[in-house]
């Protein structure tokens, strides 16, 4: 049931009728990620607490009231890791304020592929598991042109997970983007 309703909210952005206001968005850019505790996975290797990815992200904003945003994130790795690529899908569901223009709240699936330096004690070059994430932001509007934005996300692999919340697990991060 609830990974229909994440289906819905995907598709309701295209049903608004064509007469509505709609923007798009372009970022690219750096993306700098803090994390609030570690982050551990079965073959004992760690994020870095404070590491740097880089972002390309396209949104879909339609009667500032819905939208649809894709993005890439690349990560140049540590340790153990090469790089790693996280494509991601996200609804978007705004808020406008007279102050602050938007203020966002999301839910969509992401995966990651991670490439290791070296293969080999059973970490092989893999997707994950589709998982979801769950992101609320503010974007600032300057002169129409940019939007400049400030994201918190979370990341659970089942959205049953979320019962479980662990604020150690947030990530934050700023981009900005053009509009169209």
């Amino acid at each position: 049931m609830k990974k229909v309703l994440l289906v819905g909210i995907l598709c309701a952005a295209f049903l608004i009728p064509a007469a509505a206001r709609a923007e798009l968005g372009i970022g690219g850019g750096i993306f700098y990620n803090r994390q609030l505790g570690d982050i551990k996975d079965s073959d004992d290797w760690k994020f870095d607490k404070d590491f740097v990815s880089y972002m390309v992200s396209l949104k879909y904003q339609v009667a500032n009231i819905l939208g649809l945003e894709g993005s890439v994130d690349y990560y140049n790795g540590s340790g153990t890791i090469d790089y790693t690529l996280r494509p991601m899908g996200t609804a978007v569901l705004s808020i406008p304020l007279p102050i602050l223009d938007l203020f966002n709240v999301g839910v969509g699936i992401n995966s990651t592929y991670t490439k290791y330096k070296e293969s080999g004690g059973g970490s092989t070059d893999d997707w994950s598991k589709l998982s979801y994430h769950f992101k609320a932001g503010i974007q600032l509007p300057i002169a129409d042109l940019l939007w400049i934005c400030g994201d918190c996300y979370y990341y659970v692999d089942e959205l049953k997970d979320i019962e479980d919340f662990d604020s150690d697990l947030l990530t934050f991060g700023a981009r900005a983007m053009l509009r169209f």
